[in-house]
């Protein structure tokens, strides 16, 4: 088995293309005696001739032809590989996996998903939607290259950039009794069930370190886990919870959801870029959060 020097190859491969030792070693700025003892460490680590020396220059023997073929065959894989990773500075390849919360994934991202994409159409981007621990543990282990979650996240092994404050609202069914209530206390909120969603919801932990803090004791009557599916719950029972205000509008605007007054109670949660301290980001997640930033915060 042989055991040999990258940069010998690349020598030899100049030689046979330039036929000349001479011209080699003035193009890659080293004396002619460094070129042609690089050239006779490869024929020694061979244990053959690749050149026959002429009066002027040098021709390749059967075993350098041989050779130069391999050469030609891997500087030309090495030119695709630069090409390749030249295209994905240029976002011209790639693949980009995303984890998104429910709220950010299907009320904030698919928008810019969708501008980024039609703009960099050789970047198949493939989004998943799930809780904000998932988001995060999916980032840690590299299966997401970038993730977007709110609330409350674990901070280990994870780097976040604060995008912007969401507002949360608490929601009823407008024939709620506690929806007639112009001022709700916290008091009348422990005193009503709550939909709520599921562990490791950066939305429940979110409200519910928000509801403590005012002394509200949650009567959980129904764990579930997406907010469309909280809000049609909430509009056909007289439970209440707390959701996105963006997510909320379109039922808020069109009469089939209250939303409730509670002076003492600010809701609102950060939402966070999500990058791993361990599996560096590549291009198309670097732009593609440069996108979000700039669709959300205008910078």
């Amino acid at each position: 088995m042989y055991t040999i020097n990258p940069h010998h190859l690349t020598i030899f491969h100049a030689i046979a293309e330039a036929g000349s030792v001479s011209r080699v070693a003035e193009r890659a700025f080293i004396s002619q005696p460094a070129a042609s003892a690089q050239l006779r460490d490869l024929e020694r680590e061979l244990n053959i001739s690749l050149f026959n020396r002429l009066p002027r220059g040098v021709a390749l023997t059967q075993a350098g032809e041989i050779l130069y073929e391999h050469t030609k065959k891997c500087q030309f894989d090495l030119r695709q590989t630069l090409t390749a990773i030249d295209d994905l500075h240029g976002l011209r390849r790639g693949a980009l996996s995303i984890g998104a919360s429910l709220t950010t994934g299907s009320y904030y991202l698919p928008q810019v998903t969708a501008t980024f994409s039609a703009r960099y159409p050789d970047i198949h981007i493939d989004m998943t939607i799930e809780n904000s621990n998932l988001v995060c543990a999916g980032v840690f282990a590299g299966r997401y290259d970038i993730g977007f979650t709110e609330g409350e996240t674990p901070a280990a092994g994870l780097t976040r950039e604060t995008l912007f404050y969401e507002r949360l609202c608490i929601i009823a069914s407008p024939a709620n009794r506690i929806a007639k209530t112009l001022e709700v206390s916290p008091a009348d909120l422990s005193e009503v069930k709550w939909i709520v969603r599921e562990e490791g919801s950066g939305t429940r932990a979110v409200v519910e370190r928000t509801l403590t803090s005012i002394g509200v004791r949650t009567n959980i009557a129904l764990t579930l886990g997406s907010t469309e599916a909280i809000k049609r719950a909430v509009c056909a029972s007289d439970f209440i919870a707390v959701v996105s205000r963006a997510a909320a509008a379109p039922e808020l605007e069109a009469g089939m959801l209250v939303e409730v007054d509670c002076p003492a109670l600010a809701l609102s949660r950060p939402f966070w870029i999500i990058y791993s301290e361990t599996w560096r980001p590549g291009p198309a997640a670097l732009a593609f959060a440069s996108a979000v930033k700039s669709a959300w915060t205008g910078e």
